[in-house]
């Protein structure tokens, strides 16, 4: 390693070529990755922008707690991705979907928006856990992996539970248990 005060902190020179120091370099991703790692980071994105919202929205709890745990796991997919791939930049919702969520955001009330994100999940996910798989294969990403795959499968799960309890109610509002509620009825 080299001596920080050494040279005044300049990289080393050897025979004309100066070799700058290495701090946490990355290899570069494979070119038959870079497509799935691309993918699977605009859907952590969506993800975590329809997390945030479903969880700061008064939707039902199965829908907020979907909503905080699609956060938490695709904002650490979103780090490791970044930190794996810095070549990736800012990545953002796609277009289609911006649309999409900010038509969400501001006309749709909270059950119509509490279905809306257990359907996206139900859609978008499939790509995003064979992404993630396909990812799983390198080694780099292989913690990762066995960390987020079962929790997006979980929330996968989860959203489709959401989706069934809903077609099942007569207001369309899912509960957290599955079950459906009158919402004139607290239970608190």
């Amino acid at each position: 390693m080299a001596d920080p005060h050494k040279d005044g902190g300049r990289p080393e020179s050897h025979g004309g070529t100066v070799h700058a120091p290495q701090v946490n370099a990355v290899a570069p991703l494979p070119a038959d990755m870079k497509p799935i790692v691309e993918s699977l980071a605009r859907n952590a994105v969506t993800a975590q922008q329809y997390g945030n919202l479903a969880s700061k929205r008064h939707t039902s709890g199965a829908v907020h707690d979907l909503g905080d745990r699609m956060v938490l796991t695709n904002s650490r997919i979103n780090r490791a991705l970044a930190a794996a791939a810095p070549e990736l930049g800012d990545v953002q919702i796609p277009g289609k979907e911006r649309g999409t969520f900010d038509s969400l955001a501001r006309d749709a009330d909270a059950t119509q928006f509490g279905v809306n994100v257990a359907q996206w999940v139900v859609q978008s996910y499939p790509q995003a856990i064979s992404d993630l798989e396909r990812l799983g294969q390198q080694g780099p990403f292989s913690d990762l992996v066995g960390s987020a795959l079962p929790e997006m499968k979980s929330q996968f799960s989860e959203a489709q539970r959401i989706l069934q309890s809903a077609s099942m109610a007569p207001n369309r509002q899912p509960t957290s248990t599955g079950t459906v509620t009158d919402p004139k009825t607290k239970s608190d």
